[in-house]
């Protein structure tokens, strides 16, 4: 909660600051990771625990393709 507020809040300063001194956009990089990986991702796996029994079929893009084809209807 407070604690990964406040690393975000940092991270979000810091990369203020550096746009703002440099106009250097890539100190974004840290904050955008930070929510795909602490909190969007256990966030999707959270979810899809949940919903597991109406997944049909789990696999890359290719084998989902594949398993798609299979059951196409002409």
């Amino acid at each position: 909660g407070l604690q990964r507020y406040q690393a975000v809040l940092k991270l979000v300063n810091s990369a203020l600051d550096r746009y703002r001194d440099q106009g250097e956009s890539d100190g974004f990089y840290p904050v955008v990771e930070e929510l795909l990986v602490g909190y969007y991702d256990p966030m999707y796996d959270y979810q899809i625990q949940k919903k597991m029994n109406r997944v049909v079929f789990k696999g890359n893009a290719d084998e989902v393709l594949a398993y798609l084809a299979e059951r196409s209807i002409d």
